[in-house]
């Protein structure tokens, strides 16, 4: 690489918001409380793991759920060595990455805590990080068009994350990795222990992050999200020459040529790099935070939208095949929406309990048209954004788009969801699946009382409902009317039945 990189970091967390329009809180929700002590082994078959790496107090193991047989990864923390601040900052980051929902940030599926470990389950992602992948690559360098489609996914990441005011603070090539072997597996960012929910305009002052990616007003000790956009720099200034911007032999060196801001694209790491690919750089390494691109800008840039993005605007050039894709995915996504429309609240909500668990290569298409409508590139769905994809397509009335918005937008928040989107847009084949079914009845049935009660409903949407509406969810497949609902009857319900 050029510079002697370690592979070194620390965490630290901050108390978060729980309410925000792209907070996911019903996916939240479903991923169950922290606290909850059930047996892990009752769900998940602990046996035959597989070491994915260790460290002095976890370790990360394959597990394989008992009833879908998919396959996740186990990180167990172990509690009783930490003290009560650190085990505290422990939870509160495993709470914000409940919140999140982007097909770019790694998801966590469940968690489950005693007194002396904490689990957490995750997709599992085997891919291998992308620092390894860029020492792979000839010369230690991905092309630029392979660099900016990369670019254009961490980008619409950290948009997604600075829309929810939180400030990653800690990015760089070891924490996004691919959930496959590149270039199949999609990249995926991690490690939110440095993350930190700010208001608006707030400054942040502790000093945080790795030496090669920090940005010069971090050690400054007085900087915004901003830090974040410095942070991308450095790492597609390294993906696109094979070189680190900001060098040195010890911590202390590196960062006097961080704040010194003085970087250099000469010589022949750079003589095939485009003037576009090169002002972008400048754009995010620039000293003045005012003047530095923040994400919605950096995803604006021409070298990005004409390289990286495959939007369907028609700015961006795009083969016949990526059109072709694009078409069919958005056919295919009304077409479900349609169906979707009619559906029950608890069945709706049963869904996005199905599309929580399911593994990229399932929704594959499902994604190719959540990105066709996610138009800003944040990670959700505006109104205005599904409005001007299907006015373009033609798929839906103009008198309809505003209900259609709003039968998928299921927690209200005047934004579509990533796993919402998932949901509404789950082929009949895949949803009823016995194994799904069975699945998203235990996400909904959190204390394992073997039936789903208002209280297991109430816990899951938390305030998203009143006393009535949930009533009336529970009165949907009560066809026994004893205010429960057990297995039996949520499949009913599930293939179409109604019991009121």
């Amino acid at each position: 690489m050029g510079c002697g990189q370690s592979k070194k970091g620390t965490a630290t967390v901050t108390p978060i918001k729980k309410k925000d329009s792209a907070a996911s809180t019903l996916r939240s929700g479903l991923v169950g409380t922290i606290e909850k002590t059930q047996d892990i082994s009752k769900t998940y078959d602990l046996g035959n793991q597989r070491v994915l790496g260790s460290g002095a107090t976890s370790t990360v193991k394959t597990i394989k759920h008992r009833v879908t047989g998919v396959e996740y990864a186990l990180k167990s923390i172990r509690l009783n060595r930490m003290d009560k601040n650190k085990r505290a900052m422990l939870i509160q980051e495993v709470e914000l990455m409940k919140l999140m929902d982007h097909p770019y940030i790694v998801k966590i599926v469940a968690t489950y805590m005693t007194f002396q470990v904490l689990h957490i389950v995750m997709e599992l992602c085997t891919g291998g990080e992308l620092f390894d992948l860029l020492y792979d690559q000839p010369e230690c360098k991905f092309t630029e068009p392979d660099c900016a489609k990369l670019a254009t996914k961490m980008l619409g990441a950290i948009n997604y994350l600075h829309s929810m005011d939180i400030c990653h603070r800690d990015l760089k090539l070891e924490n996004f990795i691919f959930s496959e072997q590149y270039p199949a597996g999609e990249i995926k960012m991690i490690d939110f222990g440095f993350s930190k929910h700010y208001l608006t305009k707030e400054h942040m002052h502790e000093v945080v992050g790795t030496s090669y990616y920090i940005a010069p007003e971090v050690l400054a000790k007085d900087y915004t999200q901003k830090s974040d956009l410095w942070s991308l720099g450095v790492i597609f200034f390294m993906m696109l020459s094979g070189r680190c911007p900001f060098g040195g032999s010890d911590d202390y060196e590196i960062q006097e040529n961080v704040r010194s801001g003085k970087f250099e694209m000469r010589g022949k790491h750079w003589q095939n790099v485009s003037s576009e690919a090169r002002h972008f750089i400048k754009c995010l390494l620039e000293m003045d935070v005012e003047a530095r691109f923040n994400a919605e800008q950096a995803l604006n840039h021409p070298w990005i939208k004409n390289i990286g993005q495959c939007s369907s605007t028609g700015e961006s050039p795009r083969t016949p095949a990526e059109e072709a894709a694009g078409e069919e995915a958005v056919g295919t996504m009304v077409s479900n929406l349609k169906t979707y429309r009619e559906f029950s609240r608890l069945k709706k909500t049963a869904l996005v309990a199905v599309a929580v668990g399911m593994a990229d290569k399932d929704v594959d298409m499902m994604k190719t048209a959540f990105e066709e409508l996610d138009l800003k590139n944040n990670g959700t769905i505006s109104l205005e954004e599904f409005r001007q994809v299907m006015l373009k397509t033609k798929f839906v009335a103009d008198s309809d788009i505003e209900n259609l918005f709003r039968d998928v937008d299921l927690d209200q928040t005047g934004m579509i969801k990533y796993s919402e989107f998932l949901a509404a847009c789950l082929q009949e084949n895949l949803y009823l699946n016995e194994d799904r079914v069975v699945d998203a009845f235990n996400k909904l049935d959190v204390d394992h009382s073997g039936v789903i009660s208002r209280e297991n409903i109430a816990e899951v949407l938390g305030n998203d409902l009143d006393s009535d509406a949930i009533d009336r969810m529970i009165a949907e497949a009560d066809f026994h009317n004893d205010g429960v609902i057990n297995l039996d009857e949520f499949r009913r319900m599930m293939n179409g039945e109604k019991a009121n």
